[in-house]
């Protein structure tokens, strides 16, 4: 009952949060929106132009970060911008993109040479992470202070070369396949011609969802969720604690004003959700 306190009450708000994240998520078509490991999804080849597998969940984490590389050594440290994934799910996101980006002048011209920390034509994972410290799966091949690196949670695709009775899965190679847009789309690039002899002959592991941290909301460094889809969740809770007081009341008369009780969303709340909506999976 509402006229409980303390721990009552406290379990009741927590049902009625985790009940407007479920509405929240179905209405845009399965999608998680917390950070979260997705291992071995499977999708099916459909198309003749087969160029993206769009991933059921986005985004894909990504993040750039600075650091200190010692040639020989798989430590780098002194590192920026690892508090939003360096605790819990997030401490062994995967696939580093090492190195510095070729800069441009306005004329067009080269205006540096790209140094890379960690070599070059595999991929380089992130084994753990402790405060400033990042471990990776290879030693650095340079020494560099503020080295630049990209993070990103995609960490294996997969083709099935076998059928469906023994299937083979077969990583692609780095040059068949690319994150897009940074992950925010939660597509991967896909390069060359796919075999369509059967379904579910495509498959991927990756984290994607928002990192949450409402102690320090506002904080982009340590809180990824859009605020839009905390302001619709609280909504929904509010509505429901007063549906719960007038259970089954459609309006009620005050002086002359009458109170509706909606049981449809309003248009506001509509927009919200269109923003987040998933597609079906296909490329």
């Amino acid at each position: 009952m509402l006229d409980k306190q303390g721990t009552d009450l406290d379990l009741l708000f927590a049902r009625l949060i985790n009940a407007a994240t479920d509405f929240i998520e179905a209405e845009c078509n399965g999608r998680r929106f917390v950070l979260t490991q997705y291992v071995n999804e499977v999708s099916s080849i459909t198309g003749s132009r087969q160029r993206y597998l769009i991933l059921r969940q986005c985004p894909v984490f990504y993040l750039q970060f600075t650091g200190d590389t010692v040639a020989g050594s798989n430590q780098v440290t002194n590192v920026a911008a690892t508090p939003i994934w360096g605790a819990g799910a997030g401490a062994s996101i995967s696939s580093i993109q090492p190195g510095m980006p070729i800069q441009w002048g306005d004329n067009g011209s080269q205006v540096n040479t790209p140094s890379y920390a960690v070599p070059q034509g595999y991929l380089v994972t992130v084994t753990s992470v402790s405060g400033t410290t990042v471990t990776m799966s290879a030693n650095a091949t340079q020494t560099i202070t503020g080295a630049n690196f990209l993070v990103h949670g995609l960490i294996a695709a997969q083709y099935k070369a076998g059928t469906p009775t023994a299937p083979s899965w077969t990583n692609f190679i780095g040059d068949q396949f690319e994150l897009k847009d940074n992950g925010q789309s939660g597509l991967i690039r896909i390069y060359g011609t796919m075999p369509r002899n059967y379904d579910n002959s495509a498959r991927a592991t990756y984290w994607a969802g928002f990192v949450t941290d409402f102690d320090n909301f506002g904080n982009p460094a340590l809180h990824t969720l859009p605020a839009s889809l905390t302001y619709l969740c609280e909504k929904l809770v509010i509505r429901f604690v007063t549906r719960r007081k007038f259970a089954g009341k459609v309006s009620e008369g005050l002086q002359g004003a009458t109170i509706s009780y909606k049981d449809s969303l309003d248009a506001d709340d509509k927009l919200i959700l269109s923003q987040f909506r998933r597609t079906p999976s296909s490329f």
